[in-house]
């Protein structure tokens, strides 16, 4: 079941999915997003609360906040996830709160091209050192 709205500079969803799933896998998962153009920058915000049949049952939160802003030709943008492992049946990433962040800039090149930049900074698994992922692209449009 899905339900989406959009007028003018506001946009949501709402998905709600169930599966027939064997033990261990994904029995059903409810999302929920939407974004609003400010003028100067957009902003967005999403869930997804995911249940699992795996073992004595699981469930995992994800959350996403996120702002991009245009300067021209040149747009950057920043993201905060937080994925919250609630139950023993995620227990491969341990039961707490992973977090991440990322701050991305895109410059367009022309309508078709960009080179887009970014870094990111997350936790592995509950416990976990940090990890970082740096990404330089070049991205076309066909």
């Amino acid at each position: 079941m899905s339900a989406s709205y959009a007028a003018g500079k506001l946009a949501g969803n709402f998905t709600y999915l169930q599966f027939n799933a064997s033990a261990g896998a994904t029995k059903n998962q409810t999302r929920l997003s939407g974004n609003y153009d400010l003028g100067v920058a957009k902003i967005g915000a999403g869930a997804v609360v995911t249940n699992s049949d795996a073992g004595t049952g699981g469930r995992s939160t994800d959350l996403l906040v996120a702002a991009s802003i245009p300067f021209g030709a040149l747009t950057v943008g920043a993201e905060f996830v937080s994925r919250n492992i609630q139950d023993v049946g995620f227990t491969y990433q341990g039961v707490g709160t992973i977090t991440g962040t990322a701050l991305q800039a895109s410059y367009a090149l022309s309508k078709r091209t960009s080179v887009i930049g970014n870094y990111a900074r997350w936790t592995q698994s509950v416990g976990a050192d940090a990890s970082s992922q740096y990404m330089l692209a070049v991205s076309h449009s066909f």
